[in-house]
Order: structure tokens, then sequence, then C-alpha cells
């Protein structure tokens, strides 16, 4: 992925790359409403 980003991005990425990876690990980050409304709206 070429371009800047901003470490809060980065963080975005990578938790979302862990839950399609593994749902169960734990990142230290708690990103779930987030990625809860981002996977609703993708379904619609």
């Amino acid at each position: 992925m070429p371009g800047k980003f901003a470490g809060l991005r980065l963080l975005s990425i990578m938790y979302t790359v862990f839950r399609q990876i593994d749902s169960t690990m734990d990142t230290g980050a708690d990103f779930s409403a987030e990625f809860k409304a981002a996977t609703e709206l993708q379904a619609k």
C-alpha cells in the first residue's frame, strides 16, 4: 500500500486484518463498534 498513513489509520487496518484472521485475538485496541458498523454497512 503506497502512500503516507497516520498511526490511527494503520492501527484500524491492522485491527481489521487480525479480526478476519482470528476474531478472538486480543489486539490491544478496541475498534469493535466501528468494525461492526462497517460490516453492517458492507452487507447492505
